[in-house]
């Protein structure tokens, strides 16, 4: 059996973070790991902004939706998909990316999940 390994973002879609920073207009969620080398320090960071601008997870789900797969991506999968495993590895969110992942003929991805306090907040 042959593996092939794939990343989600700048492969088969846009830059979920840089989308959602301009739905919402806020110019701190523009950064990546270029920007803030240690992811940590980098979700840390998105975490604060989210909360100081009061945007809930429901609306970077909501958001997301609108996401769409760049052009030839769900036939480019279908196609290594006949000869070969695929497992996509991405530093994305499986709750916050699932409407994508559904455009993509849900693929096999290995991902974090956003969490979620009781307010609706991301919390980790």
């Amino acid at each position: 059996m042959h593996y092939i390994g794939i990343d989600l973002e700048g492969v088969l879609v846009p830059e979920i973070w840089q989308s959602l920073a301009k739905k919402t207009q806020i110019r701190e969620l523009e950064a990546t790991t270029k920007d803030i080398p240690n992811y940590q320090d980098l979700m840390k960071n998105r975490i604060k902004v989210l909360r100081k601008k009061n945007i809930k997870a429901k609306e970077l789900f909501n958001i997301a939706k609108d996401i769409i797969p760049f052009k030839g991506a769900k036939s480019f999968l279908s196609e290594i998909r006949k000869n070969h495993q695929v497992i996509i590895l991405s530093d994305t969110f499986f709750n916050l990316s699932r409407p994508i992942f559904e455009k993509l003929n849900f693929p096999t991805v290995l991902c974090h999940h956003l969490i979620v306090d009781n307010e609706g907040m991301v919390a980790g």
